[in-house]
């Protein structure tokens, strides 16, 4: 019997649940019922099977390590697959989590609609524990870091943006924004604030909001970051139909299609080359995407229910799924 071989796995890191696609030489499809695909602590399903191809789900308990096909006491060559682990659990995120300039990262605890959570934010650590960084903000839902390391909290509840510049300490920053969701800073320190009825605000550091420019509404959430040449990019999932990434360039407020698809486009960040790195959603699947000028380059992560993502100073991506936090190394992706 000629050997099975693995040649290649993508996307080469994932999460349980992900899809990925197995690619080798002398797969037998008429022995599908004979095969065992070898994850660490697991077996997974095989879904679809042909000569070179195969297509599986990420089984719920495995963990970073070997994969290999096993048939009839033949075995084929193992292939190194990445299972990131969590840095935290227990939180409930809506849009990207933030980085400060020491490395600790801060997520939200956004509760049902209406809802005070005990817990609106909290910072975790780089030792990886968990801490209380801020309470009392009904539906906290974005956050935005600037270079003095404030942190900046908006909530969909009551359309205000928050200032934080110590743990339990908070003010008012600015107000009257609607249903505030997606924050972003250009690199003169002005703030742009979205509005899930489809208007965008620009905020001046005194706290003062201007309208700014509008895109289609969208009753799910609202996403916007800044490429480093300070041009704006807008998401606005939609459940049914064609989403859209809009760009709207420096000195310029008319948004144009940047990117578009059949997913939900969640949270979105720009490395340190202005590739773009965007959280979709599919019927049965989450991906963590890279793009480049506009079209699609390669899938970086797939798993479930990722919300949104951003890079530490080290360009370590930080990955949210709606519970959970995890890190995937520079080196990794």
């Amino acid at each position: 019997m000629a050997k099975i071989t693995i040649k290649d796995i993508t996307p080469k890191m994932g999460l349980p649940g992900g899809h990925i696609k197995i690619l080798g030489k002398n797969f037998q499809p008429w022995e599908m019922d004979h095969y065992h695909l070898r994850f660490p602590n697991s077996t997974a399903w095989i879904e679809a099977i042909s000569e070179n191809t195969l297509l599986t789900s990420i089984p719920s308990n495995t963990t970073t390590g070997d994969v290999f096909i096993e048939m009839g006491g033949y075995r084929s060559n193992k292939y190194h697959f990445i299972v990131p682990e969590p840095v935290i659990d227990g939180l409930n995120l809506v849009d990207n989590p933030v980085t400060d300039s020491q490395g600790n990262i801060y997520a939200t605890y956004s509760g049902n609609k209406g809802e005070l959570s005990p817990v609106s934010v909290y910072k975790i650590l780089k030792n990886n524990e968990k801490e209380v960084y801020i309470s009392g903000i009904t539906n906290a839902t974005s956050l935005l870091i600037d270079k003095n390391d404030n942190l900046y909290i908006a909530s969909r509840f009551d359309g205000k943006i928050y200032k934080s510049s110590s743990i339990h300490q908070y003010e008012v920053f600015s107000q009257g924004l609607g249903a505030a969701f997606g924050i972003a800073i250009n690199s003169l320190g002005e703030l742009f604030v979205g509005d899930r009825t489809g208007s965008i605000f620009k905020v001046n550091s005194n706290g003062q909001a201007s309208f700014y420019t509008s895109v289609p509404q969208s009753y799910i959430a609202f996403h916007l970051a800044f490429d480093k040449l300070d041009n704006l990019y807008v998401s606005n999932p939609i459940h049914m139909g064609e989403n859209t990434i809009f760009k709207i360039e420096k000195n310029t407020t008319k948004p144009v299609v940047y990117y578009t698809g059949l997913s939900l486009f969640h949270g979105f960040a720009f490395d340190q080359k202005n590739n773009l790195y965007l959280a979709e959603t599919k019927r049965n699947e989450s991906r963590v995407i890279k793009i480049k000028n506009g079209q699609y380059q390669s899938t970086i992560l797939t798993g479930t229910k990722f919300i949104g993502l951003t890079f530490d100073q080290k360009q370590n991506l930080i990955i949210a799924t709606a519970s959970s936090i995890y890190t995937i190394e520079k080196g990794d992706y």
